[in-house]
């Protein structure tokens, strides 16, 4: 292993991970993407997936710029929702290509992104960093360093050792009111333990080929009922609460006590922007759209009834948001009320590819792309698409689809 020459993808790496501020935040690395995309415009390498990529994110920013013509958005805004998919796709073309011509770089350059990232945390720490540093971005940050050494770099894979070091993990995360950062990584490790063999199962070949999305929902649906009766039953326990920090404990009181359970306490946000995207299914509500019909009204009253909040002595609801825009705590759902169904598209159709893929590879995946996997398709149902989400979503599907690539090129 030559480690000067894989010691540039590393400071690429941390470089790419530093913000700016140009309209809207934007990170280093896809204004490295977009300059390296028009200077090697011919030479850039795309599977016919990809390409399908490039063409529905395409799709999602002329369906945004109609959107935003139709609903007379502000410039600014619209600058911000119209490029978002189109700095995506650029990024992830600039990000296959540079992996692929050498799979070699990929650790380095993964290492590089999460200390790039780190470092810019405790340099310029945001307001969640300074409130709540590992739930924030500490924790998640001394994650990623673990698993990107565990799957990539480690000549020797416990899984006993990684077990007991995911299960302390979830302790602290748990403690410090991370619950998706605590259960992800544990959830990933169990599926990794059972199907990691390097050789393929009955479970990949069964799940794999034509309706493989609907089989994999017929199996999550039920397993998710049932996480979400023994999670609600676990935090509304007050020998359990007591582990917890105050304010921690009274969140996840609030959320378990709710009439469905603590799951959709924490994302009661898809009832109102369901709505939404159904009053404006085509055209969208337009770039950071703003809420003229009471979604936010709307949202507060719903998890008063349900259970979820209370009113405070001044009238308003506990839970009472001041911000005007339409709750859209999703990839999917905020780029079908910005952008109507000719947003989502472009979620729907990558995040079929990714199971499917992921499906038909499970036995000889990395550790990473466990973990990655579930967090993607978290984030795609249940994560705002900002600045952060955009910049780590893109980086889980260039090292993905270009690990699959090189596995791949090895089976030949």
């Amino acid at each position: 292993m030559n480690l000067k020459k894989l010691s540039f993808p590393l400071i690429i790496g941390l470089v790419s991970a530093q913000k700016i501020n140009l309209v809207g935040e934007l990170y280093l690395g896809e204004i490295i993407a977009v300059a390296y995309v028009i200077f090697n415009i011919t030479r850039l390498q795309l599977s016919k997936v990809e390409r399908s990529f490039v063409i529905f994110a395409l799709i999602w920013a002329c369906a945004q710029l109609v959107s935003d013509i139709f609903n007379r958005t502000e410039l600014t805004d619209a600058l911000k929702g119209i490029f978002a998919p189109l700095v995506f796709i650029t990024t992830f073309i600039f990000l296959i290509n540079y992996i692929r011509n050498k799979p070699e770089r990929l650790p380095f350059l993964l290492l590089g992104f999460v200390l790039g990232g780190l470092v810019r945390l405790l340099i310029f720490p945001t307001p969640y960093f300074l409130y709540n540093p590992w739930k924030w971005g500490l924790g998640s940050s001394l994650l990623g360093l673990y698993i990107i050494y565990f799957s990539f770099l480690a000549k020797k894979k416990n899984n006993i050792i990684l077990f007991m070091v995911l299960m302390l993990f979830f302790a602290v995360s748990l403690y410090f009111d991370g619950r998706s950062m605590a259960v992800f990584p544990l959830i990933s490790a169990l599926m990794y333990i059972k199907f990691h063999t390097n050789k393929v199962s009955s479970f990949s070949t069964r799940l794999s080929g034509k309706f493989s999305g609907l089989k994999i929902l017929l199996i999550v649906l039920p397993v998710l009922f049932v996480v979400n009766a023994a999670a609600s039953a676990f935090f509304s326990s007050p020998m359990v609460l007591s582990n917890f920090s105050s304010a921690a404990a009274a969140k996840y009181r609030a959320q378990a006590s709710g009439a469905y359970g603590i799951l959709f306490g924490g994302r009661s946000e898809i009832l109102v922007s369901g709505q939404a995207f159904l009053d404006k299914p085509l055209l969208g509500h337009g770039s950071w759209a703003k809420d003229k019909s009471g979604y936010l009204d709307a949202h507060s009253i719903l998890r008063y009834q349900l259970g979820y909040s209370s009113l405070r002595e001044d009238g308003q609801y506990e839970d009472f948001d001041s911000e005007s825009l339409i709750p859209a705590h999703s990839y999917l759902m905020g780029a079908f009320v910005w952008a109507g169904l000719f947003g989502g598209l472009f979620w729907i159709i990558v995040l079929n590819n990714v199971i499917k893929v992921f499906i038909k590879n499970i036995n000889f995946l990395p550790f990473y792309f466990y973990a990655g996997v579930i967090n993607f398709i978290w984030a795609v149902f249940f994560s705002p698409f900002g600045a952060s989400g955009r910049w780590g979503s893109v980086i889980f599907l260039a090292a993905f689809f270009s690990y699959i690539d090189y596995l791949n090129s090895h089976r030949n």
